[in-house]
């Protein structure tokens, strides 16, 4: 069987973005852009019936949606499941399933050919990554009884689902780490609630840090007044290149990399694996060509190739630390050339930072350290659980394994 025959193929469109008539609706729309997770059901690009009708298309709950056209595609391909009625753009197909066809089975039947897809990537004149629709409806569909496959595309979805609930309990663990990061070095919280009178050290740390003992400890640290310059007494006004080296990454061909279980950087994030690492992990990656001052952490060792950079920290500064404070710096605003987006990496030294006490940056290397490590065993969990997934749908679809049925689901 092909793709074809257990899938429709539709495409999208964009309403005008200018008309304030086409969006703020709630039918949520998918692009590029937005096409961040397994399961789509809401976004922060909505239309309105309008919208709808006089630009874009409606897939229905079910539907998988397929990035087909864009730079991103080298990096990575975006495979995503419809969990209600959804629109999308131009640059992606959605597959709604025939008659019988589970779409669950369907979704995941498309995600078995995710190497083929990669192998097969065509490229615009432009230089962007597309997809021959008549390549995708000739993708071969497993030959499954149609009584058989919602047990397949259950268990594999029930993988997808712990790894979603990881992605958004480390999106909170995160968002709290910034939360602590902002309040103490960038709105200077806990000096001016001293400075307003607050003396209980929890509300001193704005209720950020809940245990009684550690805030007690924290906000003794903080001074209680400003100086003249407006940060905290004692603290300074350095510069990004007192607190870094934002040392060069280098170059690897796809055609020299052996796969591998390092992970390979480019500007747009992981963008293949070798079998030797460049840099010793955890660290972090910053985007200098291309996607300017995007930013990744990894926890193991990487490759980090000659689009990016990787960050030494130098004395005094961890990681934690360094981590967040680039994400307040506004590192991809800074492009210095117009035809090939670059950062300049002497332009970035030179940015100003405040800095503080270094038993302050230590109590905050403390917090976020704890954070982290709960972010990175999530992640490792995740990407078990994506390896077991992509080791038995195979093996599923060709009746190898046979999904059973549990109290639980299937199993």
């Amino acid at each position: 069987m092909k793709m074809s025959d257990a899938a429709n193929f539709l495409s999208g469109g964009t309403p005008k973005k200018d008309n304030t008539a086409y969006w703020g609706g709630n039918i949520p729309w998918f692009s590029a852009s937005n096409m961040d997770r397994r399961f789509l059901s809401t976004s922060e690009f909505n239309l309105t019936e309008a919208g709808l009708a006089k630009g874009s298309r409606l897939a229905p709950a079910g539907s998988t949606l397929l990035l087909v056209r864009g730079s991103g595609l080298f990096n990575y391909i975006p495979i995503c499941f419809a969990e209600r009625d959804v629109a999308f753009n131009q640059d992606v197909k959605a597959l709604t399933p025939k008659h019988g066809v589970d779409p669950v089975f369907l979704h995941y039947a498309l995600e078995i050919q995710r190497r083929n897809l990669a192998d097969n990537l065509d490229v615009t004149g432009i230089g962007a990554g597309k997809f021959d629709t008549d390549f995708l409806k000739n993708l071969p569909f497993p030959n499954v009884d149609k009584r058989d496959q919602p047990r397949i595309g259950e268990l594999a979805a029930s993988f997808d689902r712990k790894i979603e609930l990881n992605r958004q309990m480390n999106a909170t663990l995160e968002a709290m780490a910034q939360a602590i990061f902002q309040d103490w070095f960038v709105d200077f919280g806990p000096v001016r609630r001293k400075i307003e009178g607050a003396t209980d050290p929890v509300k001193i740390l704005g209720g950020l840090v809940g245990d009684q003992a550690q805030a007690d400890n924290m906000a003794a640290l903080f001074p209680q007044a400003l100086s003249a310059e407006g940060i905290p007494i004692g603290w300074s006004i350095e510069t990004l290149e007192d607190a870094l080296t934002l040392a060069y990454g280098k170059a690897l061909p796809k055609t020299a990399r052996i796969e591998g279980s390092v992970p390979v950087y480019g500007s747009g994030g992981i963008g293949g694996s070798h079998d030797v690492a460049l840099v010793q992990g955890p660290g972090i990656i910053v985007g200098r060509k291309g996607t300017v001052g995007s930013l990744f952490w990894e926890a193991g060792d990487f490759y980090a190739i000659d689009t990016v950079f990787y960050v030494q920290p130098k004395l005094g500064f961890s990681l934690e630390y360094l981590w967040q404070l680039l994400q307040t710096l506004g590192l991809e605003k800074m492009n210095t050339d117009a035809a090939v987006p670059g950062l300049n990496r002497n332009n970035a030294y030179r940015l100003e930072i405040v800095s503080s006490d270094q038993p302050v940056r230590d109590a905050f290397t403390e917090l976020a350290k704890s954070l982290r490590n709960r972010i990175d065993a999530a992640e490792a969990e995740s990407r078990a659980l994506a390896e077991t997934r992509d080791y038995l749908l195979p093996r599923l679809m060709s009746g190898k394994v046979v999904a059973c049925e549990s109290e639980g689901g299937a199993s």
